[in-house]
C-alpha cells in the first residue's frame, strides 16, 4: 500500500483513480435523478457540485441535517481568498 499525503492525509486510505480525462469523475444520486441530475458529483480536477447544502466544522458528534437553517453552515473561522 501506499502512503497518501494529500491535504490531511499522512497513511493509508481508500483511494479511487480515473484516466486524466478532466470530465470524468463521480457521482451520487438516486432512482428519480436523471444523467443530468443529481445530489453530488465530482470531477478528476476536484471540482464538488452539491445539489443542496453543506454543513462544515460542527466536529465528529454533530447530528443536525445540513440545509436546516442555511445552504452553506459553516462553525468557525471561515477564511476565504480570490485565488484561483
Amino acid at each position: 500500500m501506499m502512503q497518501m499525503t494529500f491535504g490531511g492525509l499522512s497513511s493509508h486510505a481508500m483511494t479511487f483513480q480515473m484516466n486524466n480525462d478532466d470530465t470524468r469523475g463521480f457521482w451520487w444520486g438516486d432512482t428519480t435523478h436523471t444523467n443530468a441530475q443529481g445530489a453530488m458529483s465530482l470531477t478528476t480536477q476536484g471540482k464538488l457540485s452539491v445539489a443542496h447544502s453543506l454543513r462544515l466544522g460542527y466536529g465528529e458528534s454533530d447530528t443536525t441535517a445540513p440545509g436546516a437553517t442555511y445552504r452553506l453552515d459553516v462553525s468557525g473561522i471561515s477564511y476565504f481568498t480570490d485565488d484561483a
